[in-house]
């Protein structure tokens, strides 16, 4: 690399990687070694590969190098992405997916994951909430009664608590109301869930 021979440098990554297949840490090091040489020598076609590679892998870093390799259009090539990384089985993937749909602000992407993801409606609603506010009112509503259904210590009523400030600050506070009559006249026998629901 300092001799800039990059060159060689391909030759002694990809030889790295034959001798290292089964060891992830310097598998990464050999490949990232060849990426650079890629860049270096202008070989788009394998940079965009290689780059494609680690950003299905996880690395998020990669997307911008990728939009900026891809000449046609940027819409289409985040569409592609979008759908890969939704295919990919591994938490890795999954990040990436989450960064991305963010990061480009697809509400409509934002509001696929959480109809199939429930659980992720807490970080999504605010932003979800002006074009698609039924819809996440309810999914939120839902997933409030579902972890209200499965509490049963302290710790878990007030983390209900946390969940329905939360709530009323996207939804205001007479949506909230609904929740809580609802909530107190469902668990009415659990005194220490009441408790917790009034100092909401």
């Amino acid at each position: 690399m300092e001799k800039k021979d990059y060159q060689r440098v391909l030759q002694l990554a990809e030889e790295g990687e034959r001798l290292d297949k089964g060891l992830p840490g310097l598998l990464i090091q050999w490949k990232t070694a060849r990426y650079e040489a890629y860049r270096h020598l202008s070989l788009k076609n394998e940079q965009k590969q290689l780059a494609k590679e680690f950003l299905l892998g996880g690395d998020y870093a990669y997307y911008p190098v990728l939009e900026s390799l891809t000449a046609g259009d940027k819409e289409e090539f985040y569409k592609e992405t979008v759908a890969e990384l939704k295919k990919g089985r591994d938490w890795r993937a999954r990040e990436v997916y989450l960064k991305l749909i963010s990061d480009k602000n697809d509400l409509a992407e934002m509001l696929a994951y959480v109809r199939t993801s429930p659980s992720a409606i807490e970080g999504y609603a605010d932003r979800l909430a002006a074009d698609y506010r039924e819809e996440v009112e309810r999914i939120y509503r839902d997933y409030i009664y579902k972890i209200a259904g499965s509490s049963n210590n302290r710790k878990e009523y007030q983390q209900v608590g946390g969940m329905l400030r939360r709530y009323q600050k996207v939804f205001g506070k007479e949506s909230q109301s609904e929740i809580l009559l609802q909530l107190r006249a469902q668990y009415h026998k659990k005194s220490a869930f009441l408790d917790e629901l009034s100092k909401v």
